[in-house]
């Protein structure tokens, strides 16, 4: 679909019915969903306040995206029988890890247990260029967070 705004990132859901993307038509970049591949039937933006780089969860029950201040978001969403975004819980900061403005930043494992960012590249002599960070049991510390 032809449009005068800039759209990145777009991210096909795991069903193949819904395409996750971002785009500046609010003036800020936002994340939206649209129905794929007829992207006629509707548009529901997600992020509230900026959001960047869209990812679905492998079941399809959540869009993961970064917030502007480089949270790592998680929207509950509904695909059936129509689209709805219901909470955003933030879960962690990214701030730190390599954002890329084009591309992608970021993955979600296939188990969608992990999320997988390149850190940031140290200016030290021999330094080998980015390097893996794993993020484990990053949902029993939001757990114990929300407790608090």
């Amino acid at each position: 679909m032809a449009s005068p705004f800039t759209g990145l990132h777009p991210a096909l859901s795991p069903d193949g019915r819904w395409i996750a993307y971002t785009s500046n038509e609010s003036g800020a970049n936002e994340v939206y969903v649209r129905p794929f591949p007829t992207a006629g039937g509707g548009r529901w933006q997600v992020s509230n306040g900026g959001g960047l780089e869209p990812h679905w969860s492998p079941d399809g029950r959540e869009l993961f995206y970064l917030d502007v201040g480089g949270r790592l978001i998680a929207a509950q969403v509904q695909s059936t029988p129509t689209f709805a975004v219901g909470a955003l819980t933030p879960l962690f900061d990214a701030s730190k890890f390599v954002v890329d403005a084009f591309a992608q930043s970021y993955d979600v494992t296939p188990d969608g247990r992990f999320f997988v960012f390149a850190s940031p590249r140290r200016q030290a002599a021999g330094s080998r260029g980015p390097q893996l960070v794993w993020v484990d049991h990053w949902f029993s510390d939001l757990h114990a967070r929300l407790k608090q």
